[in-house]
């Protein structure tokens, strides 16, 4: 009996293959899991890192909105709320719809920036005055104190002028703030790979940096190219709008993914390099082996001169001298 199957008899696997199928299921599997899983969540740890980007970029800018607004609503309420157009709001035979506005307050406008028009309404909503800058259009005087019909780049608001005994609302101002006046940057032509500021008005459109795509400004908004883009919003119930900064994500997705790939190649290269050395160690083992399994049928066969050679001090060098002990007591009793 040699031990080697009969013909249509199962094999079972050799020593070589069962410690390669260890090796296989407890290195190499697990590293390319870690590299599977490295590679996945170089995308998320990007779009983590731009929505920190961007929720501390639309902080940044709201605080510059708020301050910027602040000052131009201390311009419009000083023009509002003077003793002289109070009287005026509640005297209704003061003023006629065609007058325009007193000396006092063209004089005050003019020398006010980033409002494009004013328009004072009284408490039934009619026109009093409408003051604007030489050359800029201001909303149709039908279409009243709706927000949002503004001329081109700018922003329409509505401001309560009250009585000052009684705090009752007497009237209104209708302006038209420039957009730059609140947000310089969107006169400024931005890197495309930075973070966009832009501004939603609703249905009365956006206003958003020059050579900029309305679309990215959406939630998972996509440029004309196809590249995906990411944003945050806030809205700000004074102005009625909504501030939006958007940032393109491939750029800082990139970098992650680049440094993942190199991770999944070095994991690659450690579990090559593993299996090469398994399999050599399995060759020599194994060599090693199968001349004590040719030395041990010779001596069954009656051959007690078969010696093994003692090459190394390790389990198998042991087996060796174990071997050519036992020879060697056979050839003595034999």
């Amino acid at each position: 009996m040699t031990g080697r199957a009969a013909p249509g008899e199962h094999r079972p696997w050799s020593l070589s293959r069962r410690l390669l199928l260890l090796v296989v299921l407890g290195a190499v599997v697990p590293l390319a899991g870690v590299g599977v899983w490295t590679v996945g969540t170089a995308a998320r740890s990007g779009e983590t890192l731009l929505r920190v980007q961007l929720d501390s970029t639309l902080a940044s800018e709201l605080r510059d909105i708020e301050r910027r607004w602040r000052d131009r609503q201390s311009d419009l309420m000083m023009l509002g709320e003077n003793e002289p157009v109070r009287l005026a709001l509640t005297d209704s035979l003061s003023m006629t719809r065609s007058q325009s506005a007193p000396p006092f307050v063209s004089g005050a406008f003019a020398a006010m920036t980033g409002i494009a028009s004013a328009t004072l309404r009284d408490r039934a909503g009619r026109l009093q005055w409408t003051i604007e800058v030489p050359g800029t259009p201001g909303p149709p005087a039908d279409q009243g104190a709706r927000v949002g019909v503004a001329a081109e780049r700018s922003i329409g608001v509505t401001l309560p002028v009250t009585d000052i005994i009684s705090g009752d609302t007497i009237g209104t101002i209708d302006a038209q703030i420039r957009s730059s006046a609140l947000l310089p940057s969107l006169l400024v032509q931005q890197s495309a790979n930075g973070p966009l500021t832009g501004v939603l008005r609703g249905a009365s459109g956006a206003l958003v940096p020059p050579g900029a795509d309305e679309s990215v400004f959406q939630p998972d908004g996509v440029d004309r190219a196809g590249n995906r883009w990411l944003s945050v919003r806030k809205h700000m119930d004074v102005l009625d709008v909504d501030v939006v900064v958007a940032a393109m994500l491939q750029p800082y997705v990139a970098p992650f993914q680049r440094s993942a790939r190199l991770g999944a190649l070095a994991l690659f290269g450690a579990a090559l390099l593993i299996v090469i050395i398994v399999i050599a160690l399995m060759r020599r083992i194994t060599g090693e082996l199968d001349r004590v399994v040719l030395a041990a049928e010779a001596v069954s066969g009656g051959d007690f001169e078969r010696q093994l050679p003692v090459d190394t001090p390790d389990e198998i060098g042991r087996i060796a001298i174990a071997f050519n002990t036992m020879t060697e007591s056979l050839r003595r009793t034999m």
